[in-house]
């Protein structure tokens, strides 16, 4: 197994090469210490990263969907608004 350290002070350089085992076909995981990872954590910058390749991203736990987008999304989790989930039915007008 390989481990990296992904924090505020890693460079885009390390980051790229975070993705190595991914082209070498091999699956990847993020771990955060506390709290849920990409969410209001650096590892939205790998999410994002991956994106960039076509990278698919799979998060496999959360509290909620909403986190649980959020994760895979890449955003920046610091600054974001939920404004509700789409009507299941068509509204009456």
């Amino acid at each position: 197994m390989i481990f990296h350290t992904l924090n505020e002070h890693t460079t885009e350089m390390e980051l790229s090469g975070y993705l190595a085992s991914i082209f070498k076909g091999r699956n990847i995981g993020l771990l955060s210490e506390a709290g849920v990872p990409c969410v209001a954590d650096p590892g939205a910058k790998i999410v994002e990263l991956a994106h960039m390749h076509q990278i698919r991203i799979i998060p496999l736990v959360g509290p909620s969907s909403i986190i649980l987008a959020l994760m895979a999304s890449g955003f920046n989790g610091q600054n974001f608004a939920f404004i509700g989930y789409l009507p299941a039915k068509k509204r009456r007008e």
